[in-house]
């Protein structure tokens, strides 16, 4: 388990992230605030197979840091590289904007040349 203060913290740790961990945020300040929402990242079946609520299974661990789940670290990096791929030099509002059409329409965003 760790966590992240913020996106930006994420974003600069992503290399250390494991495929078959996960993202929890906290989703409405996610929503109003993307830049000041924290992150936890889970990893491994002692952390992600502890589950709290059997309905919706939330993580023992996520659901007593009040987050919710986000993303799989698989599609949050699938998402970053198609970002990357697409505009080399995005921005921290960028990866936002990408993380969060995805999240809505379940599918990479094209990013039209400016």
């Amino acid at each position: 388990m760790k966590t992240y203060q913020n996106i930006a913290e994420v974003l600069d740790d992503i290399d250390h992230l494991q495929w078959f961990g996960s993202l929890f945020t906290e989703q409405p300040i996610w929503k109003k605030k993307p830049l000041e929402a924290k992150f936890l990242y889970l990893e491994g079946d002692d952390e992600l197979e502890d589950i709290f609520d059997e309905e919706t299974l939330q993580p023992k661990l996520a659901h007593e840091a009040n987050v919710t789940h986000f993303l799989d670290i698989e599609i949050f990096k699938g998402i970053l590289k198609n970002q990357v791929d697409q505009k080399s030099d995005s921005s921290i509002d960028d990866y936002i904007a990408a993380l969060n059409y995805y999240r809505e329409f379940d599918t990479f965003m094209i990013v039209t040349p400016s």
